[in-house]
């Protein structure tokens, strides 16, 4: 009995350092998932940063307004170059700073609070030394201080939510590029329009009038510089995407532009001096004054 006792102890012994092995083998292929999924996300962030230098766009925002007050003749050249400058270091300074920073809390595991709580602390800073920009120099400073501001939001927001902001920025794009080739088909489709209705336009002011007078000279200008802007569309449109229709459209605008100039530049039309408009006017018909014109007159002589 003896034997048999210790045989079944044994056996629940056993069967507890299993369950304990399969315990701690589990234990580990969490850790193992927990330590894949940080790096995962390590390599996410780092090739974000790499990818998406939002921070960068400060050296572009700083650059294109100095260029802006510089031209408007308030701000001396240097000071704008070293603002510049200035924004440039701190752009690459932030960078280093955020990947290596992203390294050190992926590797020590330190928990998401701490990593905004850093964040927080390193905004703060910016908008510290923002300040004392300001009071240092009021020109560098009022850049400065919208700097500042512009990092402050644009870092805030993309490490609170950048996996949303990138992917609405996808969704963005993906709807920006359908509106555009909706845009461009309609601009097509309005060309063409526009193109036949210049023609029966024309066609109607030239059976509705005979004498080129100055509106309709202007008109004829106004419709020359629209179809030039359409053309020029069409050479574009037919090199980059060779579609045969605008190409059609390329030869009737050009022979209609020729027609338009030709008949805004030309002079008046010849037209025999008995014929004239302002000879038939009512007030000017009498049968004694115009004889020639007075079928009466011609048929009593």
């Amino acid at each position: 009995m003896t034997n048999v006792e210790e045989f079944k102890r044994n056996v629940e012994e056993t069967r507890t350092n299993v369950k304990e092995v399969k315990t701690n083998v589990e234990e580990v292929k969490t850790d193992m998932n927990e330590v894949a999924a940080r790096i995962h996300d390590l390599q996410a962030d780092v090739q974000a940063l790499r990818d998406h230098q939002s921070i960068n766009q400060l050296v572009i925002i700083g650059g294109a307004l100095s260029q802006k007050l510089t031209q408007s003749g308030h701000w001396v050249r240097a000071e704008s170059l070293v603002l510049v400058a200035w924004v440039a270091a701190k752009s690459a300074a932030l960078n280093a700073w955020v990947m290596t920073k992203k390294i050190h809390l992926a590797a020590t595991m330190i928990s998401p609070l701490t990593e905004k709580a850093v964040t927080i602390a390193f905004m703060l800073a910016v908008l510290i030394g923002g300040i004392i920009s300001y009071t240092t120099s009021s020109r560098i400073g009022t850049i400065g201080v919208l700097s500042t501001m512009i990092a402050v939001i644009t870092y805030g927001g993309y490490m609170a939510d950048r996996q949303a902001i990138w992917t609405q920025i996808d969704h963005t794009k993906a709807a920006l590029r359908e509106n555009l080739q909706q845009l461009k088909e309609f601009l097509l489709r309005l060309q063409t329009w526009a193109g036949a209705t210049y023609i029966c336009t024309l066609a109607w002011l030239r059976a509705a009038t005979i004498d080129h007078t100055e509106p309709m000279q202007q008109l004829a200008k106004v419709f020359a510089v629209v179809l030039g802007i359409a053309t020029i569309w069409s050479v574009i449109d037919w090199i980059i995407a060779g579609l045969c229709y605008s190409l059609v459209l390329l030869v009737l605008l050009v022979g209609v532009i020729f027609f338009s100039v030709q008949m805004a530049t030309s002079p008046k039309p010849y037209y025999p001096r008995h014929y004239q408009p302002r000879h038939y006017h009512p007030r000017h018909y009498h049968p004694r004054h115009n004889h020639r014109h007075s079928q009466l007159t011609y048929f009593k002589h």
